[in-house]
């Protein structure tokens, strides 16, 4: 409250006292657990101490920042021994928005330490921080699934998974003896290393970050990262040859009035003009080769930079020459850890087109099928249709000679039955991207009128436990969920969902 109100020596002050506090709580205390507990509470006391001492400080000189840094690195290694230990999904929860306060301030002195030296390693520490937060949050969106499969795991591998994790938590739940948990955290170390061995696969994408993983990058691809610190945004451009950082001057609300003026070509051209000079403009020089992966970062991932446009546009044509479309071939991935070259499965199948299109038919016939009109699911019935989308996928699919699922046809059953074992699944469809709990964002499908309100849609979380083999999971979905731009969490999960099951992209 103290720190709030901006009186930085009263939350000094109240910081050192708790800090004292629980000094004397762990070394007075007869339990083990009672003292590991309070270890585990000091981070958020040295924070609020540093964060106190850092606003006091007029002269914040390299070696002030370093002194802060190497404390707060101290703090980091509590909380990392902490994310091993916990199991359930509101420990992980509680971990998330405490670990989030300390990595944003962590990554404030990061920056400032590399705009005063010049050090690069501070920004491979800040971009090392955004990936383990983001996986923090990944695996808890995990952990609220029960009994997640993997199709390449043996079963004996994830049982003992299941066993170890279990056995840490009944440790901690009935105050075992602290010889017992540190031998079961001592087991679970050794399965870790192991799997990140023999299933590498599995390991990045479910316990990267763990222990003492590095930002171990060399892309084959060019890519920009872009990164929020405190109030402003990063771009850390890496190639072959070099890694450079921007720090660059973006305005939000450009993203947020592009809906509002989507049909005026003129006021279109003059926001994708203002987003490029503040977005790319800066390092476009640096690439030179056509391929170029992005990883955005909060609201950026409702952006599609091929739409950024060199100089203002006055019709829509001119996208078709004058964009980062006409100039590059863009990719996009959630996470510099996983966005490395896979060897590619072998399948034969060549693809795969689900759409439910959402015609006044099918929603004619949904309501002549059902019996009661008071379980009629309205939002269906105000979908909007998507012939286009229809149109599409028919053309996708004869050029590639597949196969595709249309209208009634394309049900939730179909989709998780039919979608494995294609090189390309394409899915037109409507979404809802879930910001506050992204495991229930979800895509939807067709209904037909024996099935409840809830079985026309494929949540995030059903995903992990769906075979979803493929090269490639290709999204074209209308976005209905959320009134306003969000973070963008619900798409990671999505795409975190699809790799998980089998998808390589």
């Amino acid at each position: 409250v103290y720190y709030n109100l901006k009186d930085y020596e009263k939350s000094l002050q109240y910081a050192e006292v708790g800090i004292a506090l629980l000094d004397t709580i762990q070394n007075q205390t007869e339990s083990a657990f009672d003292a590991l507990r309070t270890w585990f509470d000091k981070p958020m006391a040295v924070l609020l101490q540093q964060k106190s001492v850092y606003q006091l400080q007029a002269d914040k000189s390299v070696e002030f920042l370093k002194q802060i840094y190497q404390t707060l690195q101290k703090v980091v290694s509590i909380v990392d021994k902490r994310k091993e230990l916990l199991t359930t999904h509101e420990d992980q929860q509680m971990l998330l928005v405490r670990y989030q306060e300390l990595t944003a301030f962590i990554k404030k002195i990061q920056l400032e330490l590399y705009n005063a030296t010049g050090d690069i390693d501070y920004i491979d520490g800040l971009l090392e921080l955004q990936e383990d937060l983001l996986y923090i949050k990944l695996r808890n969106q995990l952990n609220l699934v029960a009994n997640v499969s993997n199709y390449n795991l043996p079963a004996e591998v994830l049982n003992r998974e299941k066993h170890l994790k279990m056995s840490m938590q009944n440790l901690a739940d009935n105050d075992g003896s602290i010889s017992g948990y540190l031998d079961a955290m001592n087991q679970w170390q050794d399965f870790l290393d192991s799997i990140k061995i023999v299933f590498p696969d599995y390991f990045k994408l479910r316990y990267i970050g763990y222990g003492s993983d590095s930002l171990d990058y060399n892309p084959s691809t060019q890519t920009v990262r872009y990164a929020f610190v405190d109030s402003g945004l990063l771009a850390v451009v890496i190639t072959k040859h070099t890694k450079k950082v921007y720090q660059l001057n973006f305005n939000p609300d450009l993203i947020k009035r592009i809906p509002e003026v989507w049909n005026d070509p003129q006021s279109i051209g003059k926001l994708t003009f203002e987003l490029y000079q503040q977005l790319w403009e800066p390092f476009d020089s640096l690439l030179t080769d056509p391929a170029v992966m992005i990883v955005p970062d909060g609201q950026l991932f409702n952006l599609s930079f091929e739409m950024l446009t060199p100089e203002p546009i006055t019709q829509f044509n001119d996208f078709t020459r004058n964009s980062l479309l006409a100039k590059y071939n863009l990719s996009y991935h959630y996470s510099l850890w996983l966005a490395q070259n896979y060897s590619s499965i072998d399948i034969q199948s060549s693809y795969a087109g689900f759409v439910p299109g959402f015609t006044d038919q099918m929603k004619k016939d949904y309501i002549n099928m059902v019996a009661d009109t008071f379980d009629i699911d309205k939002a269906y019935l105000q979908l909007l249709p998507q012939p286009f989308t229809v149109n599409l996928v028919q053309k996708i699919s004869k050029e590639l000679h597949g196969k595709y699922y249309f209208y009634e046809e394309s049900t939730a059953t179909t989709f998780k039955e039919k979608a494995s074992g294609n090189k390309i699944i394409q899915i037109g469809t409507h979404a809802q991207s879930n910001n506050i709990s992204p495991a229930y964002s979800r895509l939807i499908f067709a209904k037909n009128g024996n099935v409840s309100d809830e079985d026309n849609s494929v949540y995030a979380y059903e995903i992990y436990n769906t075979n979803m083999t493929s090269n490639l999971t290709l999204l074209t979905a209308c976005e209905t969920g959320s009134p306003a731009y969000q973070p963008g969490e619900g798409m990671i999960s999505l795409a975190h969902a699809f790799q998980y099951a089998g998808s390589e992209s």
